[in-house]
């Protein structure tokens, strides 16, 4: 047997419906190889269909040596399943047995992007750069002499190749390890490979080399925050700001940094220069920033023209795609998301994706995100009729599979967040482009044909911030999930630390969308408000909770008062919302899932409606179309004046909370199948119009 790990043969079938596959399992067991590998080719004769029968076939053949024979059976396997962990690594053992390293490393890469807990997989994978590097090292390294291993190295990086480079330049980097150039393409390598905590060693290797390469510091900072180790990106970002104090990607880094670990001190000024650029036309700032420091359209929109145009440089489109007549056949409807997981996006779409008219719309999902393995990631996969894991496609190959797959409608529901791909879009795969949901304003690209929204995140009037051509639904533009799991049994107030008497006015976001500014309006309603506490989410780091407490006593505020809540699995975290009275938003980034979810468990928000950008109007549309107006304040002096006054009428809290469970029995924004009725009336216009030739229009879709 190869000295590759399997592991549990990597079947996931134990208890199986299928006697064959059964039989073939026992016989494997009862290590009689012949047997069983008979048995289990008349099982994928019985079941073609089975991932499970193909890839015990070629577990079977592997314990009979006949590898190349497996390595068919696994990617028969694969193909029927494309999420299937353990055949993914199966193919990998039979790879490497065949000495096929580079396929057989991609293999087991594929597996723990599907499995991040596999370990088989991860020790295979370990094993392939270890028997690679045995290749190139010791008496071979010496014999092959440094210039060859650099000038074999670079060949294999320039074909892409990037494997053996990496064996190469390992064995080079032992031979001289002082090698700059080395190790800067070794650098370069990992990068490709998606390698980043071997990046992020590596990188402090060439600073210790030459501790003032600003390109280097620039990549540690993005690698760094890569892995989620943000403090020592934000060190790194502050080195490399002092010693390069004119870059203006740096200093627009820089407020990012500041909202997410909230750096309250530095923001002010920080602030001011992210929006200097914007006005100088830079085009650093992250437009997703910039929805956290301005609740202006126009300014939205300034920055991320630029901003696109930097990052959408040198791609030619695909040639376009006639649109057919919808007479007669389904139309494609493809959403591309970051996050088919837990996580927002995924709460709010889960039900309208299962509620589609699978009738009338193929839905196809592109994922280009992680694969947690949660109870939403699994959701979604069934749920859409195709499912394609696009994670590892270079942005151009993903553009020609949606190109492929005859998409109509292809729905970005990530636009400018974690993890976005805007480039794809930008090859234009689909004849509709559509900006939906994910992100809470313009796409700022001449590739995206219409962003969905409602009247009042979009008023009449704001359409010229918008790059896009507006459609406006007539309900709130967010749909929501009936199936969300609330955690049962409610926590008491006790259980949570909450003070058992007394107003608990509540915020449980992120620390990055909570400001000085917002903080300290809420910081005015807890002094005209007695025995009243905050209740905050518990920010991820010590320095985060500190700026909370400390920016209460400086507004006069014992920072006994500031509650924190610790983090929980979100269904327990959806069963505590009831404990607050009144939740006072953010701004201008305001309440969008989080606003739904407290008004699932009719807790009340008090929101600020915005001037006219996308994400300062989210939480008010909300409101006015559950029929809680009411709950919108017109600006900071009148959510402050609206807080204290229900923080002094609990009567009034209470009739609050019967009027919200009231509102959502029948209410669309609960209702994901309805929703899905409207979705599909607004890709038929765009689709219609599309196919008789006509460019893309706003419209309001009739109620």
């Amino acid at each position: 047997m190869n000295a590759f790990c399997e592991g549990q043969n990597q079947q996931a079938v134990v208890m199986t419906d299928q006697p064959l596959l059964a039989q073939g399992l026992a016989l494997i067991a009862d290590q009689k190889f012949d047997a069983a590998a008979a048995v289990l080719r008349s099982a994928t004769l019985q079941e073609p269909n089975s991932a499970d029968a193909w890839n015990t076939y070629g577990s079977a053949l592997q314990h009979l040596g006949q590898y190349a024979e497996a390595v068919e059976t696994h990617w028969k396997a694969v193909e029927l399943d494309p999420e299937f962990a353990g055949a993914h690594n199966n193919l990998g053992v039979a790879l490497s047995a065949l000495g096929h390293w580079g396929a057989a490393f991609d293999a087991f890469d594929r597996a723990l992007g599907l499995d991040a807990g596999n370990v088989e997989a991860a020790d295979n994978r370990s094993a392939v750069l270890r028997a690679m590097n045995a290749q190139v090292t010791g008496a071979d390294a010496e014999k092959t002499g440094a210039r060859s291993l650099a000038a074999l190295a670079v060949r294999y990086f320039e074909s892409e190749r990037y494997l053996e480079a990496l064996a190469f330049l390992t064995a080079l980097i032992a031979l001289r390890p002082g090698d700059l150039d080395a190790r800067l393409l070794h650098l370069n390598v990992l990068l490709k490979l998606d390698m980043f905590e071997e990046a992020s060693a590596a990188i402090e290797q060439v600073l210790a080399i030459d501790p003032v390469n600003i390109g280097i510091l620039e990549i540690e900072v993005l690698v760094l925050q890569r892995i989620d180790k943000l403090d020592r990106a934000h060190r790194a970002l502050k080195r490399l700001i002092e010693l390069k104090p004119d870059m203006p990607r740096a200093a627009a880094t820089a407020v990012h940094f500041a909202i997410m670990l909230g750096d309250w001190d530095e923001l002010p000024s920080l602030r001011a220069s992210a929006l200097r650029s914007v006005e100088n036309d830079e085009g650093q700032v992250s437009p997703l920033i910039l929805c956290h420091l301005t609740s202006s359209a126009a300014l939205q929109l300034k920055g991320t023209l630029p901003y696109v145009v930097n990052r959408a440089q040198g791609i030619t489109p695909l040639p376009p795609r006639p649109v057919a007549a919808l007479a007669g056949r389904k139309l494609k409807i493809g959403y591309l998301s970051a996050d088919y997981r837990n996580h927002p996006v995924a709460y709010l779409m889960a039900e309208v994706i299962e509620a589609h008219d699978r009738e009338r719309f193929d839905i196809i999902g592109y994922s280009i995100g992680p694969n947690d393995e949660s109870r939403y990631r699994k959701r979604l996969r069934a749920a859409f009729g195709d499912f394609a894991n696009t994670e590892r496609l270079n942005d151009e190959a993903f553009a020609h599979k949606i190109r492929h797959d005859g998409i109509d409608v292809l729905v970005d529901l990530t636009g400018h967040t974690k993890d976005a791909r805007p480039r794809v879009l930008a090859f234009r795969p689909a004849p509709v482009q559509v900006n939906y949901l994910g992100y809470p304003g313009t796409m700022g690209a001449s590739f995206v044909d219409y962003i969905i929204a409602d009247p009042i995140v979009i008023p009449p009037g704001a359409e010229g911030f918008y790059s896009e051509k507006v459609v406006r639904l007539p309900h709130c533009y967010q749909p929501n999930d009936r199936l969300r799991l609330i955690g049962e049994p409610k926590p008491t107030r006790k259980e949570a630390g909450l003070p058992e008497s007394g107003v608990v006015f509540a915020n449980l976001a992120q620390l990055n969308k909570i400001n000085p500014e917002s903080f300290g309006l809420w910081m005015r309603v807890l002094a005209a408000v007695p025995g009243s506490v905050m209740w905050l989410l518990a920010p991820r780091t010590e320095s985060g909770r500190y700026t909370l407490k400390r920016a209460a006593c400086d507004c006069g505020i014992d920072p006994m008062r500031i509650v924190f809540a610790p983090r929980l699995p979100p269904e327990h975290h959806l069963g505590r919302l009831h404990l607050a009275d009144l939740v006072l938003d953010t701004f201008p980034y305001t309440s969008h899932t989080t606003g739904s979810e407290y008004l699932m468990v009719d807790t009340p928000v008090l929101t600020i409606e915005g001037e006219d950008s996308f994400a300062s109007r989210v939480c008010a549309s909300i409101l006015h179309h559950l029929g809680t107006d009411e709950l919108i304040a017109r600006s900071a002096e009148d959510l402050v004046a609206k807080a204290i006054g229900f923080g002094l009428a609990p009567a009034e809290l209470k009739a609050l909370r019967e009027k919200i469970a009231r509102c959502r029995v029948g209410n669309i924004l609960f209702d994901g199948t309805r929703f899905a009725r409207s979705l599909e009336r607004v890709y038929v216009r765009m689709v219609e119009r599309a196919a008789a030739g006509l460019a893309p229009e706003g419209f309001d879709l009739e109620a």
